[in-house]
């Protein structure tokens, strides 16, 4: 789900259908062929196809650019993305990303530089026996509304989330979960003998399967509980920030859960991890 600029950052997009602009036909294209890296300064493509105004000519046609961001700007239609040469900064180019109502990427228009044509790349929605999984299995961005933080620990909220954003080298990936990637994270709390005494501790709980597809659990122990407006704008949405012990590893961590201006849950921060819910809400049954 894209609602603002900030959120390209992060995505690696691979199209499902390509074709120059001015073109009225289509193709699919194999997957790996052509794919959109956007971090925060740089647009990374790989773009091994080549077409005419019909069809492709070649899907070995291997072209790799990394372009420098200058600019991203609101549209009627998403958002425009300017870039720029790094070797010559007087060749612009473009990578127009369109939006569906659910604020869903579902085309960008591709072009390096004003000499080269202009390519739309298009991403088709799922088959809809996944979109029926999908939408019953992830927990959604309108469904778990958390007026205050203690409403985490009191509800036991489950979070099984969507995507992942992570880093790699100086770049971020994204990557898309499953219900067989067995990811989620729990809130709970549990007494605990401390000396004489016992204490309430309130936990996190992140289940991530390693490569091996042993399940691993992080547990996190929370020190403290704040909450931090998520920008300077008036009425703007407060993140829950929380301090904590990683229990697992025995050293301090910080856990960021953002809200939408409803007070749901829209994703969370895991260190340098963030996973990110489901757009819309959960279906039932």
């Amino acid at each position: 789900m894209i609602r603002k600029a900030d959120d390209l950052v992060g995505y690696t997009l691979r199209p499902m259908e390509g074709k120059l602009s001015n073109s009225p036909i289509s193709k699919n294209l194999k997957r790996g062929l052509v794919e959109f890296k956007i971090t925060a300064n740089s647009l990374i493509v790989t773009e091994n196809v080549k077409f005419s105004t019909t069809n492709i000519i070649s899907e070995t046609d291997f072209k790799n650019y990394k372009l420098s961001i200058s600019s991203i700007s609101d549209t009627k239609y998403g958002f425009e993305v300017i870039v720029m040469d790094l070797n010559n900064p007087d060749i612009q180019g473009h990578l127009k990303v369109y939006r569906n109502p659910a604020n869903q990427i579902e085309r960008v228009q591709f072009r390096p530089a004003p000499s080269e044509p202009e390519r739309t790349y298009i991403f088709l929605p799922p088959p809809a026996d996944i979109e029926n999984r999908d939408s019953k299995f992830f927990s959604h961005d309108a469904d778990i509304v958390i007026p205050e933080p203690a409403d985490l620990w009191s509800k036991k909220i489950q979070l099984i989330p969507f995507a992942k954003v992570y880093p790699v080298e100086d770049i971020l990936e994204f990557a898309r979960l499953y219900p067989s990637s067995r990811i989620n994270i729990k809130f709970d709390e549990r007494t605990e003998q401390k000396g004489k005494k016992e204490k309430l501790v309130q936990i996190i709980t992140l289940n991530q399967p390693d490569e091996a597809n042993n399940n691993r659990p992080l547990e996190f122990h929370v020190r403290k509980i704040k909450e931090v407006a998520a920008s300077s704008a008036k009425n703007a949405p407060k993140e829950i920030h929380i301090e904590c012990l990683d229990f697992i590893n025995n050293k301090d961590a910080l856990i960021i859960i953002t809200r939408s201006s409803y007070n749901t849950i829209t994703q969370i921060r895991i260190g340098d991890n963030l996973y990110t819910l489901r757009p819309g809400k959960r279906k039932v049954g």
